[in-house]
């Protein structure tokens, strides 16, 4: 090899050098553009599910507080007709016995569970994947890529 052919070998791989640096400083630039981008997403996330507890906390209390109502309104239906102007009590109120009448008992609300044995081991509830284990599972494996 001369000294020419060396000088242009030397030249052209300073070239490549430089042509692979440029490229890992544009490649480090976009994985902190990425890393940026998927906290956000996690952020989001975590925001979402917040505010997904908050609202089913929300709609617990209002199912229980509608259930109270529809107690009350029930309770009330099956109150004994008021006597009349004259005094007497209502012909149907003479049929009734001396108790009142007890309300049904209310459906018990949709997260409750029968009462469990006496040393039967709780048992975890089986539940599909939720959408948020899934966004957890995508975010978990850019974070890997990156």
């Amino acid at each position: 090899m001369t000294d020419d052919q060396a000088a242009a070998e030397n030249a052209r791989l300073r070239l490549e050098l430089e042509h692979r640096d440029q490229l890992l400083a544009s490649v480090h630039a976009r994985a902190d553009t990425l890393r940026a981008s998927v906290e956000r997403l996690e952020r989001q996330l975590d925001v979402a599910a917040e505010e997904q507890r908050e609202a089913a906390t929300e709609r617990a209390e209002l199912r229980r507080l509608l259930g109270n109502a529809q107690l009350q309104v029930h309770a009330l239906l099956q109150l004994p007709a008021p006597e009349a102007a004259t005094g007497a009590p209502a012909a149907d109120a003479a049929e009734q016995p001396d108790t009142p009448p007890q309300p049904p008992a209310a459906a018990p609300p949709a997260g409750a569970r029968a009462p469990r044995r006496a040393g039967a081991r709780p048992q975890a509830p089986s539940r599909r994947r939720s959408l948020l284990d899934d966004a957890r599972g995508v975010i978990s494996g850019l974070r890997r890529m990156i």
